[in-house]
């Protein structure tokens, strides 16, 4: 297995997942790699046996949920990270999550995660630092950080989306490569929201001229990369990750106070957040046109209605309705607090 037994096995074992698509390969190969890191620590300071899931134990596992733990991560996170270091054990013939579950004892488990969308105060400081990128990188990012809070797109849907994929009379955008698109995903139409459109038509503009300017007559691609052989294409999505990097580092140059942390699906986030906000009842619609098969993925991951809004929502429900039975004989006790004190007439 070599000097990383864990890496070598979770590499093996996604290879064999062909229905993968790129760039969820790419996330779980990340993911193989931060695991393999992990374990590789975790074994050098003796908190677990060892880094080969081929042979590691009951003790290895809670040893290593007793460390994701001590350094505070999400339940929802721990349980990712051990759904996938389950599938590397059983690829390689280690059966230690089937022996935790016959022995009866707990895993953690996937629960709602804190809401993680951005304010509008936020996204006025992305927008404004924008507007200050020149050039062709510059367009791009700016056409990115319109577009993504504002249609709801995973970050491959923009990246490998056509030029023929805008319809700018309905104003949405043609999603023809879903998440899962080989397994289960389904090809949809996503809305392009009122703040957006300015941006798209910015961003139209500044493609043509692109092209021209490099002597492209034709280039698939809504967002055309130049590759080396002097054609037109798709960026990779560590191209997009880096200008997300890029910005994030501008905006937060001007703050003092505060550090602005986020990744593209927190732009995913905010636009179901947003949506959700203006009317919870539209849920299943915000739901659909994100490209989720039911409302429960919705409302775990990405949005859901605000605890202040639903305790309004249910407050009006009642109205000034006082049909219901008074309490009797009810004091106020700061006033009997306050007849009770020695010398008061």
């Amino acid at each position: 297995m070599g000097r990383y037994p864990f890496l070598t096995y979770a590499m093996k074992y996604l290879e064999k997942r062909k229905s993968l698509a790129p760039s969820s390969k790419e996330d779980y190969e990340r993911k193989a790699r931060f695991l393999n890191r992990t374990f590789v620590d975790l074994q050098r300071v003796g908190t677990v046996s060892t880094s080969n899931p081929k042979g590691m134990t009951k003790a290895d596992i809670f040893a290593y949920i007793q460390w994701m733990r001590a350094e505070e991560l999400e339940g929802s996170y721990m349980a990712k990270n051990l759904g996938f270091l389950k599938q590397i054990c059983a690829y390689a013939g280690n059966n230690v999550f089937a022996q935790i579950a016959a022995d009866g004892e707990e895993l953690p488990k996937r629960t709602p995660k804190d809401l993680n969308s951005l304010s509008e105060d936020d996204l006025k400081l992305i927008f404004e630092k924008v507007e200050e990128l020149k050039g062709w990188e510059g367009e791009v990012i700016r056409f990115l950080m319109w577009m993504y809070p504002f249609t709801g797109l995973r970050a491959s849907e923009l990246r490998l989306a056509q030029v023929e994929d805008i319809n700018l009379q309905e104003w949405s955008i043609f999603v023809r490569h879903p998440k899962g698109e080989i397994r289960y995903g389904k090809k949809r139409k996503a809305p392009i929201l009122p703040p957006a459109r300015k941006a798209v038509i910015r961003f139209l503009k500044a493609r043509e001229q692109r092209l021209k300017s490099l002597g492209i007559s034709k280039c698939v691609a809504l967002i055309p990369a130049r590759h080396r052989d002097g054609t037109a294409g798709f960026y990779c999505s560590n191209a997009f990750r880096n200008m997300k990097k890029e910005i994030m580092e501008k905006v937060n140059m001007d703050l003092e106070d505060r550090r602005l942390d986020f990744h593209i699906k927190t732009m995913r986030d905010t636009f179901i957040q947003m949506c959700i906000d203006k009317n919870p009842d539209k849920t299943p619609a915000v739901s659909m046109v994100s490209g989720h098969s039911t409302t429960k993925t919705t409302e775990t991951t990405y949005g859901r209605i605000r605890n202040n809004r639903a305790l309004s929502d249910v407050q009006k429900l009642w109205g000034d309705d006082i049909s219901g039975p008074a309490p009797e004989n009810v004091k106020n006790p700061l006033i009997e607090k306050k007849f009770d004190i020695s010398g008061y007439a």
